[in-house]
């Protein structure tokens, strides 16, 4: 009972905080990655978007890619047409042309408690 429990558990977390990132797009230019995005959330919520890339045709996505800017990492809220760059030259042995991306979204904190009358 406790393992079924469990497994229902699992399944309405994995519903519940899935499919976050939205309309990802990627373009190439010479050494740079321009990445953009959707991010749906609650109004106010925080997430700590994080850039993965696969060398291995999307089989596995281990390697995360920390020189990139814009809007990626920590504090990053909801909405529409993000965007992230990457200088692709920074990171040694990587050709571009064949490498496969992804965005992980993580909730960092609740969204602020609307303030209403008690």
């Amino acid at each position: 009972m406790k393992t079924i429990l469990a497994l229902l558990m699992l399944c309405v977390c994995s519903v519940a905080f899935s499919q976050k990132i939205k309309n990802l797009k990627s373009e190439i230019d010479s050494s740079k990655m321009t990445i953009k995005y959707d991010l749906d959330g609650p109004k106010g919520q925080k997430f700590l978007i994080s850039l993965y890339i696969s060398t291995d045709g999307g089989q596995s996505y281990s390697r995360e890619i920390t020189t990139a800017e814009g809007e990626i990492g920590a504090g990053i809220t909801p909405g529409k047409k993000k965007k992230i760059v990457w200088d692709t030259s920074t990171e040694a042995g990587i050709d571009i042309k064949n490498i496969k991306i992804t965005l992980k979204a993580d909730a960092t904190g609740m969204p602020p408690k609307k303030k209403g009358k008690k």
